[in-house]
């Protein structure tokens, strides 16, 4: 029988600053750190599925976000643990200007469970996301877990109660996005649109809250 091993990868960053800050007659000293490492894995199985794993870990050791477990296969990709949600996926476009703020903190919230859909039709990509009603809390006793008195989920940095839908067409150098989720009781919906054009690049979006905030960048 053939063998297979999964493909590891650790990347980081370590920073260290020392500062010397003098405020009127007191004068302090300091070293500060900030550090970020994730480590990576992958493997294909033998039925043709990938299967990935992110972890994030700070410098302390402690979870940075962003850790998931991806499976993909003839069925799209699904992405569980700590992912985008269903605006979290298409938005952004105007993220490379750095004096824009479009407001799209407004909508993109986290999800447990996202998953991309396989290609119906060239350039369409459609994801919808999930996270159950109690998906925000958490707690690490075991005997509760197990009495049934506690949930096990201890992804605390996604929002609990989102669903919803996100699409993304691509036609030449035009690239249309929208998308729609209700988080709890709150609707909110998303549009984007991006073109390139002899160099030339545009990029639109609008973010809005159902009977709250709207911006547009």
């Amino acid at each position: 029988a053939p063998a297979y091993a999964a493909d590891v990868a650790i990347t980081g960053h370590m920073e260290m600053t020392f500062a010397d800050e003098k405020e009127a007659a007191v004068t302090d000293s300091a070293v500060y750190e900030d550090s970020h490492f994730a480590i990576k894995a992958s493997e294909e199985l033998a039925n043709g599925i990938s299967v990935s794993v992110d972890y994030a870990l700070t410098g302390a050791g402690g979870d940075d976000g962003g850790s998931s477990l991806t499976i993909a296969g003839p069925f799209g990709t699904i992405d569980i643990g700590e992912t985008s949600g269903p605006i979290d996926s298409i938005d952004d476009k105007t993220d490379i200007f750095n004096a824009v703020d479009s407001g799209t903190g407004l909508t993109s919230k986290d999800a447990i469970l996202n998953w991309k859909l396989p290609t119906m039709v060239e350039g369409l990509t459609v994801i919808t996301a999930y996270s159950p009603t109690d998906g925000a809390d958490h707690s690490t006793a075991l005997a509760d877990i197990n009495d049934g008195s506690a949930h096990s989920n201890i992804l605390d940095s996604v929002e609990k109660d989102v669903q919803g839908v996100a699409a993304s067409y691509v036609a030449g150098p035009v690239t249309v996005s929208y998308g729609s989720q209700t988080v709890g009781t709150t609707d909110s919906t998303f549009v984007g649109l991006t073109a390139t054009y002899q160099g030339l690049f545009v990029a639109y979006e609008s973010a809005s809250v159902d009977g709250g905030d709207e911006q547009t960048g």
